[in-house]
């Protein structure tokens, strides 16, 4: 700051000191609220490994039985026009 002759203090702007005090409020939150994070205990993870299950017997039978009825579904069907003129034109 700058000093007057007689010893006194001239002081900054307005803005100046509104700017440094908003700062100071700003820094002394975000401090508060680092010390209420660190206050609380952090999770622990367990050492124990993850936990991988493999698909079921019912599971497999259910997707052989789909697998099944979807293959059986789609062999009468026709085999698609286009390939059926190819298969004209070549005889």
């Amino acid at each position: 700051m700058t000093a007057t002759t007689d010893g006194g203090e001239i002081l900054p702007d307005s803005s100046t000191i509104i700017t440094y005090i908003h700062r100071e409020v700003w820094q002394a939150s975000v401090m508060k609220r680092r010390q209420a994070l660190r206050t609380t205990e952090p999770l622990k993870m367990a050492n124990t490994a993850p936990i991988t299950t493999a698909p079921t017997a019912e599971w497999e039978k259910n997707l052989e039985t789909i697998t099944k009825k979807l293959a059986a579904f789609t062999s009468w069907r026709n085999s698609p026009p286009h390939l059926i003129i190819t298969f004209l034109r070549n005889i």
